[in-house]
């Protein structure tokens, strides 16, 4: 049984095709299996749709290319999906092609495996990024998970992504909450700082462990960006994030990320008593040392701490530090807590 792809745009080519004949003269008891054949053909077409297949005799030369003998580089453009087989079937997607010496040679990245040995079809897909079989924007109602650290994602996508373009987009699940200034890497491409609309930074915990996340690379500052508004401060709160160790001054609001490390905030050295609380909220696990060097710090239940005072855990809620100046005794400068 023939296939469309057999056919000719010539009229006059078409008089035998496979098992099609249409000769001029033919008998008249002919003519219906003609008609039976070319309605075969064109339902054999119809079913491998959105795929199509004009005739192109591939030649495999490697686990991702292979050569047609015409110019087909108007057909297998970068980013154009291919289904390639004989017994068994291979997804790709083309990376690029070239002509020269009478063939086109077609570089792929395909999906799983590799292309196979005994190479005898490839389907190229409808253009257009609605259906599965579509050109490489990737279907922006569908993710992946990510994989990898905090601060280092990874993403595998189907189809895979073959080269960072401006304006291409992907949807990332996240598999564990962002660390600080957090990286994305696409299908082995190189990895590229996540931002915020803006540009704005990504610090800690930004974004919680299985948010999705819709990101869309952007050439000029060769970064992903983060499709919409930036996450908040904490609620009522002109916090500043400190992603390092600090030395607080008078009035200071300050979220301290301890994610990924113990951090230590150095009250100011010579405050006082009219200045406006400190304010501090711990974010993460790991210890947050506070140094009121040569001062102390006089704890609710009357009792003082040492110059460092150390916060350990997930503590919920704010820290304020009012700076009194000499204590009761009048030995000693000490903050209140």
């Amino acid at each position: 049984m023939a296939n469309f792809r057999l056919y000719s745009t010539t009229p006059a080519s078409n008089a035998t095709v496979g098992s099609f004949a249409m000769q001029e003269g033919m008998l008249p008891g002919a003519v219906n299996n003609s008609v039976r054949q070319l309605a075969a053909d064109l339902k054999t077409t119809y079913n491998e749709l959105p795929w199509y297949d004009i005739g192109h005799t591939p030649t495999r030369t490697g686990n991702t290319t292979f050569t047609v003998p015409v110019d087909a580089t108007s057909i297998f453009t970068a980013g154009r999906r291919l289904k390639c087989g004989d017994a068994t079937t291979i997804y790709s997607t083309v990376v690029s092609s070239s002509f020269g010496a009478g063939v086109t040679t077609v570089t792929v990245v395909n999906d799983s495996g590799n292309l196979s040995a005994s190479l005898t079809t490839v389907h190229y897909s409808i253009e257009g990024d609605t259906n599965a079989s579509a050109v490489a924007e990737f279907n922006r109602r569908a993710y992946a998970t990510t994989a990898g650290s905090s601060t280092a994602y990874t993403l595998t996508m189907t189809p895979k992504l073959v080269a960072l373009t401006n304006g291409v987009t992907v949807r990332a699940k996240l598999h564990t909450a962002n660390g600080v200034a957090p990286t994305l890497a696409v299908d082995g491409l190189t990895a590229k700082t996540i931002v915020k609309a803006g540009a704005a930074s990504v610090s800690a915990n930004d974004y919680a462990a299985d948010t999705v996340l819709s990101l869309t690379y952007d050439s000029t500052l060769d970064k992903w960006v983060v499709h919409g508004a930036a996450p908040s401060a904490p609620a009522g709160a002109a916090y500043t994030i400190k992603t390092a160790d600090y030395t607080a001054v008078a009035g200071d609001k300050l979220l301290i990320d301890c994610t990924a490390a113990a951090k230590t905030v150095t009250m100011p050295t010579s405050p006082a008593n009219t200045d406006a609380p400190i304010i501090i909220k711990k974010l993460g696990a790991n210890l947050l040392s506070i140094d009121f060097g040569s001062k102390v710090l006089r704890l609710p239940n009357g009792s003082t701490a040492s110059g460092i005072h150390t916060i350990s855990g997930n503590q919920p809620g704010d820290f304020s530090f009012q700076y009194r100046g000499t204590d009761a005794g009048g030995t000693a400068d000490e903050w209140s807590f």
